[in-house]
């Protein structure tokens, strides 16, 4: 995964989750059949017409040849990534695309990040500015390093998954529910209990100030032959190689569990039932 040369800070973020709200809004005012409004949540599916107007902002209206490689258009996955995964930073192509569309600026070339909105000072009063505080900080350094440390980063835990059971008889959209302590994101992963089975990434679910998560899988296809199989379902904190599959490839199928996450639980064996059946109306 690329890293932004100007790493965005938490509230740099949020600002420009505003911004990319604003300027869909005004896709939403002029079409709303084809950009309709939707919830900001982890279903990827909702971000389709949001990544929809990123190729109507770049190749329609301002005309971009799609082989262009200074772009790089966000997959629904990234999308629900940047708007509810609070420890996600997009790569330097994806940020720098985000903010052209946000902020209506050329996309920059090579290795330019793309600026926040400039901020307008007089150069020389900032110079003698700088002079001055640079003095200060030379003369303030010691007792400030003495007198403020920076907090340890405290290492997520115990991360459990307390629904469904092992052995417990699900639907094809199940929820599926849990705890942990220090992480803000959850990723379940899904994996049929046969030789060579993929494993399947599902939505990343937030985790509430409690340290529980609640968020809705699925568990295999609509195809009959999967009532009855068994599934397994696992639960990943900070993995690198999901977070790498879904920005550069754009993938969320891996042939394995994802090792390299920072904690992880044990496999939870649930049994594919029936379809749920829909209330009649």
């Amino acid at each position: 995964m690329e890293n932004a040369l100007q790493t965005p800070t938490d509230p740099d973020i949020i600002a420009l989750r505003e911004d990319i709200k604003r300027t869909y809004h005004a896709y939403t005012t002029r079409d709303h059949d084809r950009f309709p409004q939707f919830d900001y949540n982890t279903n990827r599916a909702n971000y389709e017409p949001l990544r929809s107007s990123f190729e109507e902002e770049f190749y329609v209206i301002r005309g971009l040849d799609r082989t262009n490689t200074t772009i790089h258009i966000p997959s629904t996955n990234t999308l629900a990534l940047l708007f509810t995964d609070s420890t996600y930073v997009p790569g330097r192509k994806i940020l720098n695309t985000c903010r052209s569309y946000a902020h209506g600026r050329p996309i920059p070339t090579g290795d330019e990040s793309a600026p926040y909105p400039a901020k307008h000072t007089g150069r020389n009063r900032v110079w003698w500015y700088i002079v001055i505080g640079m003095f200060t900080l030379i003369a303030v350094a010691g007792s400030y390093t003495m007198l403020h440390q920076t907090p340890a980063r405290i290492a997520p835990s115990k991360l459990t998954i307390s629904y469904p059971l092992h052995g417990q008889t699900v639907p094809r959209r199940p929820f599926v529910a849990g705890r942990v302590a220090n992480a803000d994101t959850v990723w379940v992963v899904v994996r049929p209990v046969t030789l060579g089975g993929k494993c399947y990434v599902q939505p990343p679910i937030p985790v509430k100030k409690d340290g529980t998560w609640r968020g809705q899988v699925f568990i295999g296809g609509l195809d009959p032959l999967n009532i009855g199989q068994a599934f397994e379902i696992r639960a990943f904190v900070n993995p690198p190689s999901v977070y790498r599959a879904i920005e550069e490839e754009e993938r969320d199928v891996f042939n394995e569990w994802p090792n390299d996450a920072e904690l992880a639980t044990h496999s939870t064996v649930v049994i594919r039932g029936p379809e749920l059946e829909k209330p009649a109306k």
